[in-house]
């Protein structure tokens, strides 16, 4: 008896596991909406708080779901997706906010919505792709999370090292994009002659 209320502990548990890296991609995205309110109600701490949750739970999704072997098709989609609406939306506040220079978010949002539109037409046309980004996008999204974190963070305090340090992370993540950029007709022609699957 007590061997099969055990088991079914572990299944309920591998259950949860196997729905959590999704629920916390949805949850970052969804954080979006109040820590801009938080921000606007000049909260600023926890505004700032639950930023560095949300970019910290973005860490802890990945790792869970390759800990517990939860890795699916749906994750690998649900989980850069909600990355980009996340940090789009960041992005473009900071932007109304003045932090962060219309020419570098207009940067973000052309890449971002560029490969977000080629997804979409590969779901269209039923093309077999899958979420398979190298280390130059995680290593750029990652700079990109730190120049959010220092862009809120100058909101609570006001150290002129703060502005140099942003000014070197978006020196990076510009050079960084480009580079993106510049390299996504060769992937995308792979792709279609059927050379790579990943995107």
């Amino acid at each position: 008896m007590s061997a099969t209320i055990l088991k079914n502990e572990k299944s309920y548990v591998s259950s949860l596991l196997k729905y959590l890296p999704n629920f916390l991609s949805i949850s970052r995205a969804l954080s979006l909406f109040i820590i801009i309110k938080l921000y606007l109600s000049h909260e600023y701490a926890y505004g700032f708080l639950i930023y560095s949750l949300a970019a910290f739970s973005d860490v802890l999704d990945g790792y869970i779901a390759r800990k517990t072997s939860c890795t699916s098709r749906l994750g690998s989609i649900i989980d850069p997706l909600c990355d980009k609406i996340f940090c789009l939306g960041l992005v473009v506040f900071l932007f109304s906010q003045n932090k962060i220079s219309y020419w570098y978010a207009f940067l973000l949002l052309f890449r971002s919505l560029g490969q977000i539109s080629f997804f979409f037409l590969a779901f269209l046309t039923r093309l077999n792709v899958k979420v398979d980004p190298s280390i130059l996008p995680k290593f750029s999204s990652y700079i990109i999370y730190m120049i959010l974190f220092f862009s809120f963070l100058s909101f609570c305090v006001k150290f002129s090292i703060t502005s140099h340090i942003l000014s070197c992370l978006i020196f990076c993540s510009v050079f960084f994009e480009l580079v993106i950029i510049t390299l996504y007709p060769f992937r995308l022609w792979q792709i279609l002659k059927g050379k790579r699957l990943g995107f």
